[in-house]
């Protein structure tokens, strides 16, 4: 279809109509599927959740499971595939609760009362009980004069998204279903605990916890344990000393496996050891890539990662530790997968051309010697055939998509300074014409340890329909390349990660003529924040730029962010023993040298990177008389606004092109 059979490309306006799938839930019998759909209302300005239902086979259309909620979540299916149990609210003012209703969508039950809420459950294995993840702790009497003060006794005291931590613990309850009488079985007031899972026989809970006394003042040892069903002392079964998370059983109890990391600086395995006790077995040590959550089944380890670009789904053969590429025809960007009894396999996966849908197939049996899985083109649709989940079952934004064209994109390759291999996507205007010049947007991702790719994004779409070409770029420090390159950047932050970028742009302007060398704009969030920091502070080759909440002071970040690790990771210590280096790749330090006006955006709720940096960039610039305007976000924490008030995330995005439109001098291209 030609792009004249379009009315026009995506808009700011269409996050309102936009769909977003997640959480694909099979039944186990496999008949029917569950998954989330999260939609921006304009008339609440919330993210508004809902559950659907559809038939495995396709043949009838999605339905919503269920009505009476403000928000719905987390769809779990009972072993007999008979009820989903789910966590939702009746009301604005209603804590999250467990609902369970029968898979019709009637008969909804709320099956728990805690004070504080659910933040996540899973079934027993013989239906009749729930562990819940709460948090412990009094609520605030709003009425007592003393109420908001806050005594701070750790290093750790507050959390982006959360705020202030108030003395409230996550632990693990056991809820009966059938009288819904709840039973606290892990306590204490200087961890959480976490990622509760339980054992084939339902004796056995295992669940993730840091006790080494300092989880709240810098220690990242959580560690695995088991506690009786009933309640009593846990036992802690991980050795490492560093991070380890997920746990699973076996199917027949005998074994469990979590993510662990060995060393410092390390890789998140998965790891492998006797429910009573041994030496872990390290099960994807050949494997190279970081690996977090998990499922274990009969048909083996499944698990995604990110890799070069993409975010496949692979199984582990557990007895050979070797691991598989399950095939994909339609997408590359798997969320979400569920594996029903018979080995039919649901995921969600979305393309550059197409958001996330639901596709579904047969796990493929295992290859004695696989073969490299060819590339398939980002955005194809339709249709199935092949191994895999590859029958399309939900089309959630048909609609959208069928009144929209969608740009594409093109890969680029290419080599840093030093030799190594970089990888990055341009993307043209959606109304492309060659004889003309268009103005070029470099997006930098956070983390570092961030990964762009071929996934859907709205905003990148948005840009192209305006006219803009867009060039994103995985520097040296980005996830999917391996664990050498992950680290490349390691005391080096605004060093070759910084000339990675410069010669992407460079061979982006060399190999496509069309894009205008002297209409460029920059910006990026949290370390592409940063990084949009440190370009304008190193070179004047930008129009425009739009800092969004990034760093600008390492030194006073050291001190105000609720991710005090992460600076002394990449910086090799604290500022008092490396302050050389945090000073010296602070932007601050070469605020006099900005020339580019700069857009800075942040949330005043942002604990990540507090909003005090974008203020000290920001004065520095008016300081030294560079053009400069500074929006704050009321109520949004750390990221884009993706997940915060719709009407914020928009006009972020329309204030970004309105800023790059003036000083690009830019409505399209150029003749």
């Amino acid at each position: 279809m030609s792009l004249a059979a379009f009315s026009q490309g995506l808009t700011t306006d269409d996050w309102y109509r936009l769909n977003r799938v997640s959480d694909v839930q099979f039944a186990p019998d496999g008949r029917t599927i569950a998954y989330v759909v999260t939609r921006a209302d304009r008339e609440t300005q919330k993210n508004v959740a809902r559950i659907w239902i559809v038939a495995a086979d396709g043949r009838s259309d999605p339905r919503p499971f269920i009505s009476g909620f403000t928000t719905e979540s987390r769809p779990r299916w009972s072993a007999d595939s008979r009820r989903i149990a789910f966590v939702g609210t009746r009301s604005e003012n209603e804590r999250p609760q467990i609902y369970v209703a029968q898979a019709n969508g009637t008969e909804a039950g709320k099956m728990t009362n805690l004070e504080n809420g659910v933040n996540d459950f899973v079934w027993s294995p013989d239906n009749r009980r729930f562990a819940v993840i709460s948090r412990t702790g009094k609520r605030e009497d709003k009425a007592d004069p003393l109420a908001g003060i806050t005594v701070v006794r750790n290093l750790r005291y507050t959390a982006d998204g959360r705020g202030l931590l108030k003395d409230q613990r996550s632990h693990v309850f056991v809820v009966d279903i059938a009288t819904g009488a709840s039973r606290q079985i892990t306590e204490g007031d200087g961890f959480d605990d976490s990622e509760a899972a339980w054992s084939p026989d339902g004796r056995w809970i295992a669940f993730v916890s840091d006790r080494s006394g300092k989880a709240f003042d810098g220690s990242r040892n959580t560690d695995i344990f088991i506690v009786s069903a009933e309640g009593g002392t846990p036992r802690k079964v991980s050795p490492h000393v560093e991070a380890n998370n997920f746990p699973a059983f076996s199917p027949d109890g005998k074994s469990i496996a979590f993510t662990g990391v060995a060393v410092e600086g390390g890789q998140s395995d998965i790891y492998m050891m006797p429910v009573d006790g041994g030496t872990p077995v390290n099960l994807t040590e050949s494997f190279d890539e970081r690996i977090n959550r998990f499922v274990w089944t009969s048909q083996g380890i499944l698990f995604t990662t990110n890799m070069r670009g993409e975010v496949p789904l692979f199984r582990l053969d557990v007895a050979a530790k070797r691991v598989d590429k399950i095939s994909a025809n339609q997408g590359t960007q798997v969320t979400s997968f569920s594996l029903a009894n018979d080995g039919a396999l649901a995921v969600s996966r979305s393309g550059f051309r197409h958001p996330a849908d639901i596709f579904v197939g047969t796990l493929p049996a295992p290859a004695a010697n696989p073969a490299p899985t060819p590339a398939t083109p980002a955005g194809a649709r339709g249709g199935g055939g092949g191994g895999g989940p590859n029958r399309h079952v939900v089309d959630a934004n048909r609609k959208l998509l069928s009144e929209r064209a969608l740009v594409g994109f093109e890969e680029l390759k290419y080599k840093a300074a030093d030799g190594l291999d970089l990888q990055g996507w341009l993307v043209k205007p959606l109304q492309f014409d060659a004889a003309r010049k268009y103005p070029l947007i470099l997006r930098i991702h956070g983390g570092p340890s961030g990964m762009y790719g071929t996934n859907f994004d709205h905003e990148v779409q948005v840009l192209a329909a305006r006219g803009y070409a867009v060039l994103f770029i995985n520097p040296r420090g980005s996830s999917g390349y391996g664990q050498t390159f992950v680290r490349a950047n390691n005391k080096d932050w605004g060093g070759k990660d910084y000339t990675d970028l410069m010669k992407g742009v460079d061979t982006a302007i060399a190999q496509n003529p069309w894009i205008d060398a002297q209409r460029l704009a920059v910006y990026g969030c949290s370390y592409g924040g940063f990084m949009t920091n440190w370009i304008i502070t190193q070179t004047n080759r930008f129009r425009a730029a739009a800092p969004e909440c990034g760093m600008s002071n390492y030194i006073t970040l050291w001190g105000s962010t609720d991710g005090a690790n992460s600076p002394e990771e990449a910086f090799g210590g604290s500022p008092w023993e490396t302050f050389d280096l945090w000073w010296g790749r602070s932007p601050m330090k070469f605020a006099q040298n900005v020339k580019t006006p700069a857009l800075f955006i942040h949330g005043e709720e942002d604990r990540r990177v507090p909003i005090e940096q974008a203020e000290q960039m920001f004065r520095a610039l008016k300081r030294h008389g560079v053009e400069a305007e500074f929006v704050r976000y009321p109520g949004e924490a750390h990221g884009e606004f993706a997940n915060g008030k719709p009407a914020h995330y928009v006009d972020r995005i329309e204030r970004i092109l309105a800023w790059f439109d003036r000083l690009t001098n830019s409505r399209g291209g150029s003749n």
